[in-house]
């Protein structure tokens, strides 16, 4: 299951990761316990493996439609390290964060731009007398353009 529920804003599509989506949010003061709530089935698999690694600071403090796990951060910044390193190990290295009204963030997959339309290059049909363009180093080069005089 992939990210979903695509929109359009800037440059970049932006999909939620999971049903609901995935934020992380200071519980009282930008400075202090952050929870990092989310629905996607491989950051939960991932997040819940690092609860139970006694080096890791995330733990599981909720859970139902969506897990939730909770760490002490420094602030806003150290969140977003923080959420762009758990979602490149899990596979997303390009993300994106939507501020909240109520502090904190969502966070979204930003992918390029879908180009305009752009016809399929026609391609030889089996048995076509087609001819493959020469290598542009090597022995058989292309030739160069001729230009004619003025």
């Amino acid at each position: 299951m992939g990210p979903s529920s695509s929109s359009r804003n800037g440059n970049c599509h932006k999909s939620k990761f999971g049903n609901y989506g995935s934020f992380i949010y200071p519980e009282q003061t930008p400075s202090g316990p952050y929870r990092f709530q989310t629905d996607f089935p491989p950051l939960i698999k991932y997040m819940r493996q690092r609860d139970t690694d006694a080096k890791s600071p995330w733990r599981i403090v909720g859970w139902g439609t969506s897990y939730v796990f909770q760490r002490e951060l420094s602030g806003a910044n150290e969140a977003k390290r923080s959420a762009r390193r758990i979602f490149a190990k899990i596979g997303y290295p390009i993300i994106g964060f939507i501020k909240l009204k109520l502090r904190g963030f969502e966070i979204v997959q930003k992918t390029p731009p879908i180009p305009e339309y752009q016809p399929v290059p026609e391609k030889p049909f089996k048995g076509a007398n087609w001819e493959k363009t020469p290598p542009l180093s090597g022995k058989k080069r292309r030739p160069d353009p001729v230009f004619p005089n003025s």
